[in-house]
């Protein structure tokens, strides 16, 4: 596609999916855009999942019994931290849809389900939903949703952000920057 980006392109089932993923230069988040485009002769409802493992450490098996995720209230945004790594300043990591996000689950087990696997997590199967669990102690995962409709010859775009600041102020205010570019 060109220089410093990178661009996805799916076609399935009268849709056309497209993401766009860069990083800004001067600024710690990664941008991504999903957009689909429906062919279809009828309005397809969709559920848009984004899903990420958190490390935040030297491994996720070690690392994991030490991070908290939450759910930001102003902004609605994962939030993820490890506040015990004694040899790397405090950092804060977030997730978000633009604000679109109406699910989410923080622990990687309720996603991937008892008998499930990233290949077919429990979260995803028909009418399941995310746990809207955050805290510590859980085996720490990003997990977001949206639903969308998208009539015949539409096209709807999905920010995605996926970044990491200091604290949470500071990884609010970034965020808040984005969404309004």
């Amino acid at each position: 596609l060109g220089f410093g980006f990178i661009g996805y392109e799916r076609r399935a089932r009268d849709l056309k999916i497209e993401r766009l993923q860069f990083v800004p230069l001067d600024d710690p988040i990664k941008l991504s855009r999903l957009r689909i485009t429906s062919n279809a002769d009828r309005a397809r409802e969709l559920d848009i999942t984004f899903y990420a493992e958190l490390v935040l450490g030297t491994s996720r098996t070690s690392a994991r019994s030490f991070v908290t995720t939450s759910i930001d209230a102003e902004t609605g945004a994962l939030l993820a931290e490890n506040r015990w790594r004694p040899s790397a300043s405090p950092q804060v990591a977030f997730f978000d849809m633009g604000g679109r996000q109406s699910d989410w689950s923080g622990d990687r087990r309720s996603f991937i389900g008892a008998y499930g696997s990233l290949a077919d997590p429990a979260a995803l199967r028909p009418k399941a939903g995310l746990s809207k669990q955050t805290g510590g102690g859980i085996d720490p995962c990003s997990a977001l949703r949206t639903k969308i409709s998208v009539a015949s010859g539409e096209t709807v775009e999905i920010p995605l952000y996926m970044g990491m600041e200091g604290n949470a102020e500071a990884a609010r205010a970034l965020l808040t920057k984005y969404r309004s570019v």
